[in-house]
């Protein structure tokens, strides 16, 4: 067998012992078919949504879920599918049904057989309807997919009522005689694929089927809910270079300027079902700001800051890049724009770090950090020296190849830059009561430390102290 014919086979046996359970189980990592939102039309055609169904993934030491759950995105990105866990999870739910049913088919052979033929498609229409009125001289504004518009109710109703079994445009918003003096941003139709649940229909009957194509379609929505609201975002960097004003998604959606709705509509779905319609709150009801320390420490590093910021020394200037760069990097994690706060911390300590020497920048850096945070997380300097080395490929990964940051990983450069801040202020209050304390003699002391610590001698407590890690009398 070849390489790609013993993949598969490794993705079969890993599926075959793959179960649906209506709970969690031990022993098992499980992934739940609905997506992390609430408050969405829980009413389709004839029964509100049963609860969610979870896929039950064996542990094992070789091949793993994480293995499993990537060669199947590959497959379904491959056949145009959209892809997150939570859709995989529906599309395992589907395909678990066909196995109870087909059995002239082995595992194998039933699902090249779904994925080769269980597709079809059909066009998804985005509208983000709101309460706030436009007036007579408002012109809407076309960007590349998505529209600033004033809200087109008639246009919305006329699209379910001919195209889905959905009453959602009697229950809600979409019968307001003023509606077209409301705003909305409007995605154009675009066609989309699909798996081909008609023959499930077939199978098990309408009732049956609509409980479990509505955490599919749920799952769907809400991965395209977050493309709406990412190209929209980038979409306005050139209209508002051009002039335009800037509606900003964490206003219009994230705080829920207008308590808008999402409400994406799949249409034109050529099956006895036909379309679906899935409205999504989109803002949030709560802020979580997980990320932050504790008040009272933030306020005693403001007062230390404040008082101490007035007088000019030889690092009043690393101070103002570290506070600069690590309160912009901070705001991108409160944002939760994780890969730019990633990249934000680590440009910052490249500016206050690195010398104007281009030749082995990158290891003068990863030195000079371990030097500085070993002592005060009662490390060894090789431990942090490796560890900041494998965070240091994770930056080099994103910026060339894209590949995505964890949140713990950007908390854990925060929680460096914090280390390093505490260190330079430290140094400046120095400077200022000492007065022949300088940078320069600092940025040597740090190498030197560097050096001795990737050596098994004793460290001196004076070293420590030039470093900033510990006072004379420590």
């Amino acid at each position: 067998m070849n390489v790609k014919e013993i993949l598969m086979d490794n993705f079969i046996k890993y599926l075959e012992e793959i179960k649906i359970a209506a709970s969690p189980q031990p022993g098992f990592f499980s992934l739940s078919t609905n997506p992390p939102f609430t408050n969405v039309d829980e009413k389709q055609i004839t029964a509100p949504k049963g609860a969610p169904l979870f896929v039950l993934f064996p542990v094992t030491d070789t091949y793993s879920s994480e293995n499993f759950l990537a060669d199947l995105k590959e497959q379904l990105v491959a056949r145009g599918h959209l892809y997150s866990d939570h859709i995989a999870a529906n599309i395992l739910v589907f395909y678990q049904m066909l196995r109870s049913t087909e059995l002239r088919m082995n595992s194998k052979q039933l699902w090249m057989h779904t994925m080769a033929t269980c597709w079809t498609s059909c066009e998804v229409h985005q509208v983000y309807p709101m309460h706030l009125e436009v007036d007579a001289n408002f012109q809407p504004i076309r960007l590349k997919t998505i529209e600033i518009c004033r809200f087109d109710s008639a246009r919305l109703k006329k699209e379910i009522e001919d195209n889905t079994k959905s009453d959602f445009h009697k229950r809600n918003l979409l019968d307001f005689e003023d509606n077209k003096a409301r705003l909305s941003f409007r995605r154009q139709t675009t066609s989309f694929q699909l798996f081909n649940y008609e023959r499930l229909i077939r199978k098990f009957g309408l009732a049956d089927v609509e409980r479990v194509l509505a955490r599919y379609f749920d799952a769907l929505a809400f991965e395209l809910g977050k493309q709406f609201w990412n190209d929209f975002e980038q979409e306005q960097e050139i209209s508002v270079a051009m002039g335009a004003a800037f509606y900003d998604p964490k206003i219009y959606k994230d705080y829920g300027l207008g308590s808008g709705v999402l409400v994406t509509v799949f249409s034109r779905v050529k099956n006895k079902l036909g379309g679906w319609v899935v409205p999504i709150k989109t803002y949030v009801e709560s802020l979580s700001y997980s990320s932050q320390l504790a008040g009272d420490k933030v306020s005693e590093l403001v007062s230390f800051y404040n008082e101490s910021c007035d007088e000019l020394t030889g690092f009043t200037y690393v101070l103002g890049l570290l506070v600069k760069g690590v309160a912009g990097a901070n705001k991108a994690l409160f944002d939760n724009k994780v890969d730019e706060a990633f990249l934000s911390f680590w440009i910052t300590l490249d500016t206050i770090l690195n010398d104007d020497d281009l030749e082995a920048r990158s290891n003068l850096l990863k030195n000079r950090i371990a030097a500085l945070i070993w002592y005060p997380k009662g490390t060894k300097h090789t431990a942090e020296y490796f560890r900041i080395s494998e965070l240091y490929t994770k930056r080099s990964a994103y910026v060339h190849a894209g590949e995505s940051i964890t949140r713990s990983e950007a908390i854990e450069m925060r929680n460096i830059c914090q280390i390093i801040y505490n260190i330079v202020l430290t140094m400046h209050v120095r400077a200022i009561n000492v007065r022949n304390v300088s940078l320069a003699q600092w940025y040597e002391s740090i190498d030197e430390l560097a050096s001795v610590g990737r050596l098994p001698t004793r460290i001196s407590k004076e070293l420590l102290n030039e470093v900033g890690l510990i006072e004379r009398n420590a």
